[in-house]
């Protein structure tokens, strides 16, 4: 077999100077010659396709011959597309799936090869190397694309080096390419339509994802055999001469052909888009120097609790891959997502003190390029504008932009679920929640405190984090079906984000029911020991097993202060009436006394655990 790859090479040593574009100078020096042709198709709006030719498409091109059946598996399907396709591969083509799904690949890729305007393919730079067991194959390949040029295209066609934009991007032609464009789209398997846009100065920047290369991005999904087509279909040039980018591997050629076809202009940009992006093999990704310097924007979602924050932080977790394909980068030390955990809260007597811990820090820090949101409810505790004020100064060593995302609720609601939230701790005081509520067993509104007055403050709240981050940097956004998009506050907080593809909905932190909130409090507000609290959270309550009324809460009188402090957080009318709705608050109690109930559950405490429980029903008994 060497032999052979030797004799393929060796035939083609004079094709690496002759068939490209000029042979009396460096393939790489040729950029100013490229740029012209571009830039008269783009000019002349006419239908057009640059494709790239490397050792990949090389191997593909080859095929039967020259190589083994698993170099053509394993460097070219799998290498790819993922070892997984070989499932799909035997799902479309059949058990004997290599000579066909091989032969579709190649015909994609012979007749964008034979439609090209300009082509890139491998120059004599690519064979300086002596030859060895390690650079034998790619070399063998890409003297495939030579001859396959030589035998397909006509001599007229400029062919140059098919890493040309390298130099091109360095020399700024890219900006000057693109330059009065009103639109432009991006293959790619990253959206960084935002950067691109803002680097080279576009007014509109669309993007038609692919699937990444498996080497560095395992979506599970499969761009070939399954999704090209549908990826195809999307190709929309509304415009005759319509200019698009596009770095989609072996089909990226397929695709320029598409645009051609359908009277758009498409350039084959391949792994340079990888290191405008960041991601990508990390040949692409090493210099840092193509890296697009566009505005970078960090999203702080500061809660409130109860908020949907817990839905909304699983399914910014369970997004990662979607959010990274959209050039956000979610910023997160858990599973949960929740990075609350990193700011240290305490409760003192009249006040709660919150701060940002070290590690917090450290994940704004250390953000992948591009945008980025993180999620801290306990945020909403900090009182301290000098907190507030290191948080936006040590932001903004890092995003051009720092964006406050806080959804607020009415307040009794906010109170009374951040009541219920309470009831859900092993003990009094365990969380913000407790030591902020109390487990006042007899309403389901939480005594007022000066504590809760500062928490729902929100006109003294929201009016220190705008002074330092700016009014138009502080997004308020209503916890209300009625003002949420489509009542979900997952695809409320996409459309902050400008997610094209929302993310998925989630309800999660479900609440404890009507009973069981209401054990539990009393639980803990008589100081329950932890063995019968800890019986009580395993047990399943089931609110239909008792009887439960109707009945409408009395609200505090300061609730009217907050109605009017509202009307001064400039919010859109619709906001506003949802935040001041003056809709009597409902909910549902048990008929019974509560100490009724508990000592029923005591009973069956002690008769199916054998809990010790003598000593503290005598508690529960001074409350009947």
């Amino acid at each position: 077999m060497k032999d052979i790859l030797l004799e393929q090479i060796r035939k083609t040593e004079k094709l690496q100077r002759s068939l490209f574009y000029s042979t009396d100078k460096n393939p790489f020096h040729c950029t100013n010659e490229l740029y012209e042709l571009l830039k008269h198709a783009i000019t002349k709006k006419e239908p057009f396709s640059m494709v790239r030719l490397g050792d990949g498409e090389g191997r593909v091109l080859a095929y039967p011959n020259l190589f083994n059946k698993d170099i053509f598996l394993n460097q070219v399907l799998t290498y790819q597309f993922g070892s997984s396709v070989v499932e799909e591969l035997k799902r479309i083509f059949g058990d004997d799936y290599l000579q066909p799904s091989m032969t579709r690949l190649q015909s994609l890729i012979l007749e964008a090869i034979k439609n090209a305007d300009i082509i890139g393919a491998p120059s004599w730079l690519h064979f300086r190397d002596s030859i060895n067991d390690t650079n034998i194959i790619p070399q063998a390949a890409q003297s495939v694309c030579l001859t396959t040029i030589e035998a397909s295209v006509e001599k007229s066609v400029p062919i140059f080096d098919h890493f040309i934009f390298k130099p091109f991007h360095k020399e700024g032609l890219f900006n000057q390419l693109l330059k009065g464009l009103d639109q432009l789209t991006v293959i790619s398997h990253t959206d960084i339509t935002d950067q691109i846009a803002s680097h080279f100065n576009l007014p509109k920047c669309d993007h038609i994802r692919i699937p990444g290369h498996q080497s560095f991005m395992q979506s599970g999904e499969f761009h070939y055999p399954t999704l090209y087509p549908e990826i195809e279909s999307k190709i929309n040039v509304e415009r005759k001469g319509d200019v698009f980018l596009v770095a989609a591997g072996y089909l990226g050629k397929h695709y320029c052909n598409i645009i051609k076809k359908k009277g758009g202009i498409g350039i084959d940009i391949g792994s340079i888009f990888d290191g405008w992006a960041g991601k990508g093999r990390p040949d692409a990704t090493a210099n840092k120097a193509h890296l697009l310097k566009g505005s970078r924007t960090l999203y702080i979602h500061m809660g409130h609790h109860k908020t949907g924050t817990t839905s909304l932080q699983w399914s910014l977790k369970q997004s990662e891959h979607q959010l990274a394909d959209s050039g956000v980068n979610f910023l997160t030390s858990n599973g949960s997502g929740n990075s609350s955990e990193l700011i240290s809260v305490t409760a003192h007597r009249s006040h709660i003190v919150a701060k940002p811990q070290k590690s917090f820090y450290e994940l704004i820090a250390n953000a992948k390029q591009g945008n980025a949101v993180i999620s801290a409810e306990h945020l909403s505790f900090i009182e301290d504008e000098k907190e507030i004020e290191e948080l936006f100064n040590f932001s903004k060593k890092y995003f051009d932009d720092v964006k406050i995302i806080c959804y607020l609720r009415r307040q009794d609601k906010l109170a009374i679920s951040l009541k219920q939230q309470a009831a859900k701790q092993p003990f009094y005081g365990a969380s913000p929640s407790s030591a902020i509520c109390g487990h006042d067993s007899d309403s389901v509104m939480p005594k007022f405190t000066f504590t809760l007055l500062n928490y729902l403050d929100f006109k003294s709240k929201i009016e220190k984090w705008r002074a330092i981050f700016g009014n138009q940097n502080v997004v308020l956004r209503i916890y209300d079906k009625k003002v949420l998009v489509d009542g979900c506050v997952c695809k409320d907080f996409s459309s902050i984000l400008r997610l094209k593809k929302p993310l998925k909905s989630l309800k999660i932190n479900e609440g404890l029911g009507v009973v069981k909130t209401k054990v539990k409090h009393f639980l803990l507000e008589t100081k329950a020991p932890r063995e019968i609290v800890s019986y009580v959270d395993e047990l399943s309550f089931n609110d239909s097993n008792y009887t439960l009324v109707n009945k409408e809460l009395r609200l505090p009188n300061i609730l009217s202060k907050f109605y009017e402090d509202n009307t001064t957080l400039d919010l859109d009318k619709d906001l506003l009436a949802c935040l001041n709705s003056p809709n009597v608050h409902t909910y549902m109690e048990p008929a019974r006394a509560i100490a009724e109930i508990t000592l029923e559950i005591l009973n069956e405490a002690k008769q199916n655990k054998s809990i010790e429980i003598d000593k503290y029903k005598k508690v529960v008994e001074a409350y009947l």
